[in-house]
């Protein structure tokens, strides 16, 4: 059973309610072992204010429309790109100071990766197959695609 319920933030600055538990109510449940992993203090459970709930559920259900998909569809061509450029290329760091000596090192990285995947092209190396996350791989079958 609950015995304090907290109002506070979280470590990104979002409001949230930390709802803490009594310290006997806790040691004494059976599931203890699946809801926390402290060997002494008792469960603190924290969740989003009604309003920011609210929030993420109409994003969530906007998240299923085809008008999401499109947008979404848009962008997200990049980030295989992006992936490559900060793995192969380092681009998350920059050797020069300044706006327009890094802005000459991004277009010379985008050079780069189009020589790099001329050369595979030419080579006629295939593609690797994307990995499957593990989260991903609990979707069934007729939601995976």
């Amino acid at each position: 059973m609950s015995v304090k319920w907290t109002p506070r933030t979280d470590q990104y600055g979002h409001p949230n309610v930390a709802i803490c538990f009594g310290f006997h109510d806790c040691w004494q449940c059976p599931a203890r072992p699946l809801c926390t992993r402290s060997a002494t203090a008792p469960r603190i459970l924290a969740v989003r204010t009604q309003a920011e709930c609210e929030v993420l559920q109409s994003a969530r259900q906007f998240q299923q429309t085809q008008a999401f998909r499109a947008r979404y569809g848009q962008g997200s061509g990049i980030e295989g790109t992006h992936s490559q450029a900060v793995r192969s290329l380092g681009l998350r760091r920059t050797r020069d100071f300044g706006l327009p000596k890094t802005a000459l090192s991004h277009l010379l990285t985008a050079a780069a990766i189009n020589l790099i995947r001329l050369d595979a092209f030419l080579e006629g190396k295939q593609t690797a197959k994307t990995r499957v996350s593990c989260f991903a791989a609990l979707a069934p079958a007729d939601l995976a695609s």
